[in-house]
């Protein structure tokens, strides 16, 4: 799909983003507009912000309290290996 719209902006940013972000939302673009956004990039926000949604809503994504509790115990292992 990214070879499709190779060197082609698929979507404008109503902003100019900071500094870290534009390698990012403008790779692979010819031009120097940085609001000129790249498939790549579309693509990763889209799936990174659509992607939990449906999983909650179609009840594939774990309980938020499993979630807190992973983390939790990620944590204590954390701290645990400092005290070593």
């Amino acid at each position: 799909l990214s070879a499709s719209y190779d060197g082609m902006p698929v979507a404008r940013l109503p902003f100019d983003p900071p500094g870290f972000v534009q390698g990012i939302s403008h790779r692979g673009l010819v031009g120097e507009d940085m609001r000129d956004c790249s498939m790549a990039f579309l693509y990763m926000l889209c799936s990174m912000s659509i992607k939990t949604n449906i999983q909650k809503a179609l009840g594939f994504a774990p309980p938020r309290a499993a979630q807190t509790s992973m983390a939790d115990s990620i944590m204590n292992a954390a701290e645990k290996a400092k005290t070593r």
